[in-house]
């Protein structure tokens, strides 16, 4: 029950800390879009013909027409993504998992481009690991190691990718991917090598056999 409580605990701080730097990296990122944006200005401004000048243009009946973006009413019905990644984690703080996978899982095809998208994966399979839904739980962790290998949540998502294998009956394909993570990550990850190697010793002596 303490050990239980004490990794509640870590993932709370994990999920805030991640929050911290997203919060960063979207500032980095909007910082460098405005001057993106204000030197396109000016050279739209110094190019421009008057006819050219503003959003609306003049049709033949002396009406105008305002371009408006297809995905304009669209985005404008979502919040900002740091507030949905947040109200995510709070549903995982509440241990309402089923709610905070379908959240997470939102959050992924709403905000594809955020910081926070791979975060997301990773914690959906999380949540659906704690279910008990090991098949949604394998396919959330998949992702991140197949499509995201660079990214700081990899190393967690091969080893949780293992443990989801050995729950599923698995035992011979959990230890391939929890020795992916001692031969990858030691020296950078120290920290989720010592969780494999720890659950490498719960695998069938079968499996141990072959390790070694």
């Amino acid at each position: 029950m303490k050990v239980t409580q004490m990794q509640e605990e870590i993932a709370m701080l994990r999920g805030q800390v991640e929050m911290q730097q997203a919060k960063i990296n979207r500032m980095e990122s909007a910082s460098q879009d405005r001057y993106i944006d204000l030197d396109g200005r000016i050279s739209a401004l110094s190019t421009a013909t008057a006819e050219s000048v503003g959003s609306n243009v003049s049709v033949s009946d002396g009406t105008t027409t305002e371009f408006v973006s297809p995905d304009a009413s669209a985005s404008a019905e979502l919040p900002p993504s740091g507030e949905a990644y947040k109200a995510a984690m709070e549903l995982v703080r509440g241990k309402k998992f089923s709610e905070a996978r379908e959240a997470f899982d939102a959050f992924t095809q709403n905000y594809p481009g955020d910081p926070l998208a791979v975060n997301a994966f990773y914690w959906a399979g999380e949540v659906s690991l704690v279910e008990g839904k090991t098949d949604l739980a394998q396919a959330r962790f998949r992702t991140i190691v197949e499509k995201y290998p660079e990214h700081t949540k990899a190393a967690d998502a091969t080893y949780k990718l293992g443990v989801a294998l050995e729950k599923s009956g698995k035992p011979e394909e959990a230890r391939g991917y929890l020795q992916t993570v001692i031969d990858k990550y030691t020296g950078t990850n120290d920290s989720t090598v010592a969780l494999a190697k720890s659950y490498m010793k719960k695998l069938p002596a079968k499996a141990q056999a072959t390790a070694e």
